[in-house]
């Protein structure tokens, strides 16, 4: 083989050992508990909170994989854990999955949910959707009674590529009416990475750890019924190519073959 031919060889083996895109997002909640505080020292009533059904329900959370926007799967079950969805194809993988636990006590409730992209760095579309929520708890508060609910939220986004996109997010909310409209209450924590770091930057992993807290105050004389939700949800995008990155073994070919050109160039002088 001539020397001037070893040149596109390499080249194509250079570019076809480049470094696989990976971008994955966690999410979760757990350690929910509140404290019940007194309006009204002199009024005789102790603070109480009473939930409406006994415990902590637990609804649904769903999980959508997706590919090139049209080759999807999407699951919605109730109990505990849900059978992670992956979807394969030539260029990548997409997977989710979602874990709802409770024992039906409110300290013991606990989200977290997985989304995790991978592919070759080619133009094709790859996404991994997963949501999870504690369903709506209802619970009656005492007169002249305030409460606060705190959670512990962890959020990590990694990404390994220009333009792929991680988004995690967790909340806590409560829900009342006044006069028959709803009124909303909510802690919402978003953790971002990967879509607008610089080209060439590389892989990177971010964790936001936070504490959760939203507060609501019966300042009536009567009891007031209100609802508590907790949810947790993770998104990993692919969208656009990545620059060949040369992995340590392609490094080593094109070195030898640079080597082989010399020797052949030597012989022939």
């Amino acid at each position: 083989m001539k020397p001037c031919r070893l040149i596109p060889v390499l080249a194509s083996l250079m570019l076809c050992a480049t470094a696989t895109a990976q971008t994955t997002s966690t999410a979760s909640v757990s350690g929910i508990s509140y404290r019940l505080i007194d309006l009204d020292a002199n009024d005789g009533i102790a603070p109480s909170l009473t939930f409406v059904y006994g415990s902590v329900m637990t609804a649904p959370s769903s999980l959508t994989v997706q590919f090139d926007n049209s080759d999807q799967q999407s699951s919605t079950l109730g109990a505990q854990q849900q059978d992670p969805i992956t979807l394969d194809q030539v260029n990548g993988t997409a997977s989710a999955h979602g874990v709802l636990t409770s024992t039906g006590a409110l300290s013991s409730l606990g989200l977290t949910v997985v989304a995790n992209a991978a592919g070759d760095g080619s133009f094709n579309y790859k996404r991994a959707t997963v949501q999870g929520s504690s369903g709506v708890t209802n619970f009656e508060l005492s007169p002249m009674t305030a409460v606060v609910f705190t959670a512990s939220s962890a959020l990590t986004a990694q990404t390994t590529q220009y333009a792929d996109w991680a988004v995690a997010s967790s909340w806590i909310s409560l829900t009342t009416y006044v006069n028959g409209q709803p009124t909303y209450t909510q802690d919402y924590k978003s953790l971002t990475s990967g879509y607008d770091l610089p080209l060439g930057s590389g892989a990177t992993i971010e964790t936001q750890l936070d504490l959760l807290r939203v507060g609501y105050a019966n300042f009536s004389n009567s009891n007031s019924e209100t609802s508590f939700n907790a949810g947790t949800f993770a998104n990993s995008d692919g969208f656009y190519p990545a620059a060949p990155v040369p992995e340590p073994s392609a490094y080593a070919m094109l070195l030898a073959g640079l080597g082989l050109m010399a020797f052949i160039k030597r012989r022939r002088a």
